[in-house]
């Protein structure tokens, strides 16, 4: 598989990972491994409500967790492969406090391995993986509005009247870490049509998620302000 980079954010939570006691670490396994979660958010809480505070930013630690349960997902490679990897990273890293001592590695990939394996999180990231299991996503959009004069055969005179014109800039992201745009124009029509959309799906996004509590089936991507 390909080479892991751990970005700068998660150095923190994977060296408080490294040197968690072994009470510690195995408390926070416990707390990964049932029930499984109603939702993301839910799952994040109970995380941090059964872990003793023993000064571990346990919010950062599920974070830098979720965050590698989803590359595993994502990468359909061996577990026991990607937390080797991991930990290889992290000697590679060029960052001393984050190395791995050679005596401490089969401890650290065994802890790792245990972590991401855990039923909650493997559910948990699977569903962030489905989210975002498509060609293209998206990442960010907005509105360009601007006016355009229109003027008569002679443009040296006033503009003899205006209009108002809507470009609506789309981002997304295209497999391979590839980030791409591209622009639409909008009538005044078209913005209305683009609500009445976006509202639209958002009523049937709604009845679906109203239709699995009816089911008791878990809505893995519900968000706490819904």
């Amino acid at each position: 598989m390909p080479a892991i980079a751990i970005p700068s954010r998660y150095h923190g939570a994977l060296t408080a990972i490294r040197d968690l006691p072994p009470s510690v670490a195995e408390k926070l396994t416990d707390s990964l491994a049932e029930p499984i979660p109603a939702d993301i958010a839910t799952l994040a809480a109970a995380v941090v409500a059964r872990m003793p505070p023993d000064g571990a930013d346990v919010s950062k630690i599920f974070d830098v967790l979720l965050s590698l349960a989803v590359a595993l997902y994502q990468s359909d490679a061996d577990a026991g492969v990607f937390v080797h990897d991991v930990v290889r990273a992290m000697n590679e890293s060029g960052e001393a406090g984050l190395a791995v001592a050679p005596d401490t590695i089969p401890k650290m990939e065994a802890r790792l391995l245990r972590l991401l394996q855990a039923p909650a999180l493997k559910v948990v990231a699977k569903a962030i993986g489905l989210r975002s299991d498509f060609a293209n996503t998206f990442f960010d959009a907005k509105i360009l509005t601007d006016i355009r004069p229109v003027f008569d055969v002679d443009p040296s005179h006033e503009p003899l009247g205006a209009i108002i014109t809507h470009t609506l800039k789309v981002e997304y992201n295209r497999g391979a870490g590839k980030h791409e745009e591209f622009y639409v124009g909008l009538a005044p029509d078209d913005l209305k049509a683009l609500l009445e959309t976006l509202e639209r799906a958002r009523i049937k996004g709604n009845t679906l998620r109203a239709l699995l509590e009816k089911s008791g089936t878990a809505d893995l991507d519900r968000r706490p302000e819904e």
